[in-house]
């Protein structure tokens, strides 16, 4: 059971003011732009592992950026209403950008669909975040 504790910016594209929706388990913090982010449980299929591994992602790469607390924005080009991007930093001090789905059935369970090398432009935003 993975547990994170990440800070959101400005999901209200997808989600009302102290709520619980289907794209995850979303709650609203003391300051109005900011939400915490409930993951619970972390799914990495065949095809994202690969395209992970693509990348020299490994699994416990991932593990890591979500254990960390990462900063979680939503997706600019979501494939799925609810995507969310993860920026955080492994132990090795690596930067990753993640992908993250929510499950139709879980508001606890996210599918890490693809990942990346943080842009500096992300590695900027994730030292800045609240």
């Amino acid at each position: 059971m993975q547990i994170c504790r990440a800070i959101a910016r400005d999901p209200s594209g997808f989600v009302t003011p102290g709520s619980t929706c289907s794209s995850g388990a979303l709650h609203r913090l003391p300051s109005p732009r900011l939400w915490l982010v409930l993951i619970l449980e972390l799914v990495i299929n065949r095809t994202a592992a690969q395209k992970l591994a693509d990348r020299g992602i490994g699994e416990q790469d991932v593990r890591e950026v979500i254990s960390n607390g990462p900063l979680v924005v939503p997706n600019p080009l979501p494939r799925v209403r609810g995507s969310l991007v993860a920026i955080g930093v492994t132990k090795s001090a690596r930067f990753l950008a993640l992908i993250l789905q929510p499950d139709e059935d879980s508001a606890i369970r996210w599918h890490v669909m693809t990942g990346w090398d943080a842009s500096p432009r992300q590695i900027d935003a994730f030292h800045r975040r609240g």
